[in-house]
């Protein structure tokens, strides 16, 4: 029996997105074949993701990071805001004017839970601006969409502080901040958590956005900050092992959910 010498090397790399385990199919030739026989397989590098927020810690929203500005304009506040820490005089905020005020993020976050920290006052305090009057049918929301076009308010309800930061306790509405719990004359500190797994996704994109009654009326944003609550399997100390290797394909199994890219190499006598 003649020996086989020639041999068939294929390095691919395979994408993991909080997953576990991927089946993996070989390219094939030109004769519409992968491998004459089994392949031998091995691993030969693991690269992770590292997480991403799409939002750095600035007072205002950013246009790098944020798009689809729609009644929403950066105003100075017109008074010092009551309360500690106070919001002075001056200070760039931004505005949502008018029903339907909205921006959103311009890059998808995959940290599987997260939490949104922003504080908000009525648009009386910036210049130019009247608070909302609507109570209950008043309010800002918080948004979350796999591909930004249809989005669904977040089902965690958010939580407001009115002693700077150093408590909170949960407000009426999921997903939502209603003018009755927006003060007029200072900013109070919020968050909202969004676990991403409820909207059965891996990555999302937010969107905030107000609902008011009446022309004029505005609420005010600043200090908006993302924090990571988990980060998710991301690190590449997992272990790898391919199992159900044939001349088509084969699956790569990982000790833990993790998220990045697996590097292989298999080769196989023609």
């Amino acid at each position: 029996m003649p020996q086989r010498t020639r041999g068939a090397v294929e390095e691919g790399t395979v994408t993991f997105l909080l997953e576990s385990e991927k089946d993996v199919i070989y390219d094939q030739n030109q004769a519409g074949r992968s491998h004459q026989s089994v392949p031998s397989i091995k691993c030969i590098g693991i690269d992770n993701t590292i997480y991403n927020a799409p939002i750095s810690t600035s007072e205002t929203i950013n246009t790098l990071d944020w798009q689809n500005f729609s009644s929403v304009d950066v105003v100075r506040t017109a008074a010092d805001g009551a309360g500690s820490p106070k919001v002075p005089t001056q200070t760039m905020v931004l505005r949502f004017l008018n029903d339907g005020a909205s921006v959103n993020t311009s890059r998808t976050t995959f940290i599987p839970k997260l939490r949104i920290n922003f504080r908000l006052a009525g648009g009386g305090l910036g210049t130019g601006g009247s608070s909302p009057s609507g109570g209950a049918s008043d309010f800002f929301e918080i948004q979350a969409s796999e591909d930004k076009i249809s989005y669904t308010t977040v089902t965690e309800k958010p939580r407001r502080s009115t002693d700077g930061g150093a408590n909170y306790s949960i407000l009426s509405t999921a997903g939502k901040v209603l003018a009755t719990e927006i003060a007029n004359d200072r900013f109070h500190h919020y968050y909202v958590d969004v676990d991403i797994s409820a909207f059965n996704s891996q990555s999302i994109y937010i969107k905030f956005k107000t609902t008011l009654a009446g022309s004029g009326k505005s609420i005010l944003l600043t200090g908006t900050q993302f924090e990571a609550l988990d980060f998710g399997e991301y690190s590449s100390n997992v272990g790898v092992s391919f199992t159900n290797v044939t001349i088509s394909g084969f699956k790569i199994i990982l000790s833990a959910r993790f998220t990045g890219t697996v590097r292989y190499l298999c080769s196989s006598y023609e």
